[in-house]
């Protein structure tokens, strides 16, 4: 149960650290197109760009602290926190127009082992302080998937988020956030749809 609270925490630390963004941030030009990490692939959805954890160990460890602080400036975070977040995660993606103090973000992440049940993925998020919906399952290129659609609040800003749980020969999580929940389910919806093995 604690293997799914590592994985969750920093997944919504990535959500509801994303704000005071830019009104305009880097490649807004150019969608992140087909995505892949730890054994999934879907289409990111429009207007989201990726931000790997590549691009900003390079920068950390060119010592270009301009460099970083731009990177890190897309996702509202300091450069030091974002990248201790994104040590956690393994895909990172910002998109939509930038609301006061959020940005919409998907996230990837792996836990080795099994799919948890819907009593362990409700124990785990309500430990976090986060409302769950309803459990659901749905299929996808990868066999059924597990979402799970959260609530939490984070001083004025309620976080609509869903958790799509997947076995990719372990488990993966990708937690898809916005605002408003109708939002937060087209996303969903749209990396559902394309979701599958890299």
């Amino acid at each position: 149960m604690n293997r799914l609270l590592v994985l969750v925490a920093p997944a919504l630390a990535l959500a509801l650290g994303a704000c005071s963004l830019p009104d305009v941030m880097p490649g807004d030009e150019d969608d992140a197109g087909s995505v892949s990490a730890v054994g999934v692939s879907f289409v990111a959805p429009e207007g989201f760009q990726k931000i790997g954890n590549e691009e900003l160990t390079q920068a950390a460890n060119s010592g270009n602290q301009e460099d970083l602080a731009d990177l890190a400036e897309t996702t509202g975070m300091d450069p030091q926190t974002l990248l201790q977040v994104l040590r956690t995660v393994d895909l990172y993606l910002v998109g939509g127009a930038p609301t006061p103090g959020y940005v919409d973000n998907i996230s990837v992440a792996d836990a080795p082992g099994a799919l948890p049940d819907a009593k362990a993925i409700r124990a785990q998020f309500r430990a976090l302080g986060a409302k769950v919906g309803e459990i659901g399952h749905e299929e996808t290129g990868l066999g059924e998937a597990t979402t799970a659609p959260v609530t939490m609040t984070v001083g004025d800003i309620k976080v609509q988020a869903e958790a799509i749980l997947v076995d990719a020969g372990g488990t993966v999580i990708i937690t898809v956030s916005t605002t408003e929940r109708d939002r937060t389910s087209e996303l969903v919806d749209e990396v559902l749809e394309t979701l599958d093995e890299a």
